[in-house]
């Protein structure tokens, strides 16, 4: 069934040719017998195999108990049996990685099916060699409703990894101003120089209000949420649990074990974001400049057409901007015949050319009266633009996207 929690107490039996981690401890192990009940009729390569126990297991290591599951089909062990072993990290990679995110979500939870499916789960991703290709001829079950549940487990671990607490784990956060009085929030999670999927973040923010106060990370280790309405400097903080998956290497000639002991730990990340200091908004008529010298060939532009081109697309109220030709049409109106509506999205249009030229950001403070004291962020005058707009005073929008050009 699937968990809840991050963490759970598992062992899965490997076979033992996996890539030794650079540490090793020797431990001591005995097989206890099984927790769930249940059976499977196996096919490996084509060919019946035979009939093995397809449930939960106990194992020991070092005296402390831990549920297991086996893998490793070639050697046998008995209820009961002791052996000394080799407990070594496995590897950060495929099919290991699947198999660490199985038995983070999943737990037999006392029931027989569950027990069975993520067993053959785990048979299916040591014996096929491609466990996502449709071809379960390596290794399937006669029992349908285990072989269907086993090849769901795999589907939805597919390319997940679960964050460890060794081998060079990385949580960034990055925060980034946007309009509307929000902040994106960004998060990373990497293993060594590889992305980790589906890891669950933890977010808290000094102020504002998060989107999200837990998000899960993508295909390239990426989450983003948003804070609304924050009190500048702003801090979120970003915590997530890693745990460490372990092979056991027998001594002698019985299953060898990967245990999956709930060893945890906690991996954290802040970042913050105080604004964007205001730059030197350039006026209309620089724009038009611009855009004039990539229209006629002619003059010497400060930005050329490929940089501006880069921005695009770009939108002013109700109006999409896609290409040089319609900045041009835009910015090159006639003034004393143009209606006011036309003025206004041309001054926002000079206004949005200083922000993708970096001269404004949506959080720089903006001191219209030249007294030193700020009178708000550019994102609540740009709101109360888009608000005048809304209302069809235009007049107003046009003003404020000037003055703030002029600034």
């Amino acid at each position: 069934m699937k968990l809840l929690r991050l963490l759970s107490p598992a062992v899965v039996a490997l076979v033992a040719s996996a890539a030794a981690p650079a540490s090793a401890e020797t431990v001591s192990a005995q097989y206890n017998g099984i927790n769930t009940s249940g059976t499977a009729h196996i096919y490996r390569d084509g060919g019946y195999f035979g009939n093995f126990y397809a449930a939960e297991m106990s194992l020991s290591l070092d005296g402390v108990v831990h549920d297991a599951y086996c893998i490793d089909l070639d050697h046998s062990i008995a209820a009961g049996q002791s052996y000394t072993a080799t407990l070594e990290l496995l590897p950060n990679e495929s099919p290991y990685c699947e198999m660490a995110y199985i038995l983070a979500n999943y737990d037999a939870g006392g029931s027989n099916y569950w027990g069975s499916v993520i067993q053959v789960a785990m048979w299916k991703l040591v014996y096929d060699p491609d466990p996502w290709d449709g071809d379960d001829s390596s290794l399937y079950v006669s029992e349908a409703d285990i072989e269907a549940g086993a090849n769901a487990l795999i589907a939805e671990a597919e390319g997940q990894c679960v964050m460890s607490c060794t081998g060079d784990p990385e949580l960034t956060v990055d925060l980034t101003g946007g309009s509307g009085g929000t902040v994106t929030v960004s998060v990373n999670v990497s293993q060594g120089a590889s992305p980790v999927a589906g890891q669950a973040i933890a977010l808290t923010a000094s102020s504002g209000t998060l989107s999200d106060a837990v998000v899960v990370t993508d295909a390239s280790g990426n989450a983003t949420a948003t804070v609304t309405g924050p009190a500048l400097p702003l801090t979120v903080d970003a915590t997530t649990e890693g745990l460490d998956v372990y092979q056991v290497i027998p001594e002698a000639a019985v299953q060898a074990l990967a245990a999956f002991i709930p060893t945890s730990c906690v991996h954290d990340g802040t970042g913050s974001f105080a604004g964007a200091a205001l730059g030197n908004p350039s006026t209309i008529g620089f724009w038009k400049h611009q855009i004039k010298v990539w229209s006629s060939g002619k003059g010497n532009a400060q930005v050329d057409s490929s940089t501006i081109a880069s921005w695009l697309p770009l939108g002013v109220f109700d109006s999409a901007f896609d290409s040089l030709q319609s900045l041009y049409d835009a910015l090159w109106i006639e003034n004393n015949s143009a209606d006011m509506d036309d003025r206004a999205v041309q001054q926002c249009l000079g206004t949005t050319l200083n922000v993708a030229y970096g001269q404004l950001d949506w959080w720089s403070p903006i001191d219209l009266g030249g007294d030193g004291v700020d009178d708000g962020y550019f994102w609540e005058f740009w709101d109360d633009a888009e608000a005048a707009w809304d209302a069809g005073d235009y007049e107003t929008a046009k003003t404020i996207c000037d003055t703030i050009n002029n600034l």
